[in-house]
């Protein structure tokens, strides 16, 4: 996602502008510091790597289906570098929510997709459409997008202020596009995807999992890819994953992602700066072990749901006990004990007890703060406090408890240690966070967002921020019952089923 944005002090399109910097999902933000330093960022795609083709999946059963329902998507927020909103060339901002109109389920253009799932990174969104092919569009620097998107309109740098609202944008990154047939085995279908950072992981029908783009650390050193015989700094087609077999489902945080095989097992690789691929590496080959899949040490119980966030992730075992691993300096992972102390993380899988026995259908986890929704419809929220990002506002009762609140030394009140239902917006039935802020749907299929709104990522039409989770309206929304939403670096989506668009089968196994 960028780093500098650009934020209007009234609305409309005669606005005076003035930069703010963005948190960022791709560098850990320190506990004094407010937001990270700009960055530059080329539009570009390098040469990648052959795709990996190997196994034909004729060769294998289908173990995964294909998800049901057809989605109409509607997102809002800024993309002024990347296309980050999907609505072309031409369209920079959406202060409420826009119909993509590639994805509007409802029509029936050559032009459209029918898409069945979704899932936002930073500065990219990956979707699953009805006949198992994927389409992405949004930033492609380091491949995420996995597929050629090379331009002849130029370079251009995000930092250049007088370049932002200047020419169109990359209509091959700002338009959803299908990565073509030919990137895979013929016959390969997909079941579920999901997008990091820099990266992008599909998973077949039959158990397969493709991955594209890269992990990119702290320092700046990327890599995607590390063994025995290869490593690989940026992949910019998909190729098949080794060692990765029966998996169900994948989950990305900014630089890591994690798998979950039919067995229960959860797989992890990527960066591991804090602890967030939850297993010991070999001193000798600690690099190596953190860039290639390989087996967490979990309950014996196996793993029904995985969840992953910046630098920290999560699992929920099959006797619906949580687990959390990784980064935990502002409590995001749950555990109180060591939350706020400094560069505080767990290292191993811990149980999550405030989360267990919870029933959790979703979790979803940002940089500093964490969600979650029950089964009994609560919508959990916990970590950072500061910004509003959590959708709630404590009692000063509250604030004085210190089994609930952590104060820093400053005086402010600075980690909400426990999961809190947040009140006033209805039962819950999906959640979707990122650094600066929360998107909530309730049951009844309206929508509500926190925290930062300076990029129109709130939908509410102003570019004010917000403390208490508010309904997102919009005239585009009347009578739409909403399911599902997202989270990008600046911006949000939400989804709501076509009526009678399905197709036969059985529900996936997508989060």
């Amino acid at each position: 996602m960028p780093s500098k944005v650009t934020r209007h002090h009234a609305t409309g399109n005669n606005a005076t502008k003035s930069t703010r910097a963005l948190p960022s999902r791709k560098r850990p933000i320190a506990a004094n510091e407010t937001y990270p330093t700009s960055r530059k960022r080329a539009k570009v795609s390098g040469q990648g790597v052959v795709p990996a083709i190997g196994l034909n999946n004729a060769t294998l059963g289908n173990i995964n289906a294909i998800p049901r329902e057809v989605l109409t998507v509607y997102v809002f927020g800024t993309g002024e570098s990347a296309g980050d909103l999907g609505l072309g060339p031409d369209k920079k901002e959406a202060e409420r929510p826009t119909i993509i109109t590639r994805l509007d389920g409802r029509q029936t253009t050559t032009d459209g997709y029918r898409v069945v799932q979704l899932d936002c990174g930073g500065m990219h969104t990956i979707a699953l459409t009805e006949d198992g092919r994927i389409v992405t569009w949004g930033g492609n620097d380091n491949g995420a997008l996995g597929r050629d998107t090379n331009w002849d309109g130029g370079l251009r740098d995000i930092d250049a202020e007088e370049e932002m609202d200047d020419g169109d944008l990359n209509p091959l990154e700002s338009t959803p596009t299908c990565i073509p047939d030919t990137s895979f085995p013929p016959g390969t279908k997909f079941a579920t995807v999901a997008a990091g950072d820099s990266c992008s992981f599909a998973v077949t029908t039959t158990g397969l999992v493709y991955g594209w783009g890269t992990f990119v650390d702290a320092q700046g050193k990327k890599c995607f890819l590390c063994s025995n015989s290869q490593r690989i700094e940026k992949q910019d087609k998909p190729m098949l994953m080794p060692g990765l077999r029966n998996i169900k489902t994948v989950a990305c945080g900014a630089n890591h992602a994690l798998a979950l095989d039919s067995s229960g097992r959860v797989w992890s690789w990527g960066v591991n700066e804090s602890a967030q691929v939850g297993r010991r590496a070999r001193p000798q080959n600690q690099f190596m072990d953190s860039f290639y899949p390989g087996i967490i040490d979990l309950s014996r119980h196996g793993v029904r749901y995985i969840a992953a966030g910046e630098l920290h992730s999560f699992a929920v075992d099959n006797e619906d006990r949580a687990f959390a691993w990784g980064a935990n300096n502002f409590g995001q992972a749950g555990y109180v004990r060591n939350a706020g102390t400094g560069n505080a993380e767990l290292p191993y899988p811990m149980q999550i007890r405030p989360l267990s026995k919870q029933g959790i259908t979703v979790l979803s986890a940002a940089s500093h703060h964490s969600t979650a929704v029950t089964a009994e419809g609560r919508f959990l929220v916990w970590g950072r406090l500061d910004g509003g990002h959590l959708g709630l506002k404590l009692a000063q009762e509250q604030l004085d408890d210190p089994k609930l609140v952590r104060w820093d030394e400053y005086g402010k009140p600075r980690i909400l240690l426990q999961p809190l239902a947040v009140p006033g917006i209805g039962d819950a039935a999906h959640v979707a966070c990122s650094t600066g802020h929360a998107v909530f749907v309730n049951r009844e299929g309206r929508a509500f967002a926190a925290g930062y709104g300076f990029q129109y990522q709130l939908g509410n039409g102003t570019n004010e921020d917000s403390e208490i989770a508010t309904e997102v309206k919009a005239k585009v929304l009347k009578d739409i019952k909403l399911t599902w939403c997202g989270a990008g670096g600046q911006f949000s989506m939400v989804a709501a089923p076509v009526a009678g668009g399905n197709i036969s089968g059985s529900n996936g196994s997508a989060e």
